[in-house]
């Protein structure tokens, strides 16, 4: 799974919400090399899905992409809804769900 921003016209009209678990950074701790090319916080795949959230945003469309940590949020995996932060990151989908915009959240 990735992020196009090449697509963002298709997906304009479908509300999109990306999250980026605190795994990475373990990742990155474990695997240097490899996390610097593939999926850490400063890798490619978060540039390009805020790239793609921004291109939705641009036509109109509600997207977004948010760090966990940004909100405090830290020690998800990959899986965030088996976390212990499970019920915190239910919330905030509905939170975004009946919200408008970003619905207070810091999405980039």
């Amino acid at each position: 799974v990735g992020c196009n921003p090449a697509f963002a016209p298709q997906l304009a009209k479908l509300p999109i919400l990306n999250f980026w678990g605190t795994y990475p950074a373990q990742r990155q701790a474990d695997f240097p090399v490899a996390a610097a090319s593939f999926g850490n916080p400063t890798g490619a795949l978060v540039v390009q899905c805020t790239q793609m959230g921004q291109a939705v945003r641009a036509l109109g469309g509600r997207a977004g992409m948010l760090l966990l940590e940004d909100i405090g949020l830290v020690g998800t995996t990959h899986l965030l809804m088996f976390d212990r932060v499970n019920i915190d990151i239910a919330n905030l989908v509905l939170k975004w769900i009946e919200g408008k915009g970003n619905a207070g959240l810091p999405l980039r």
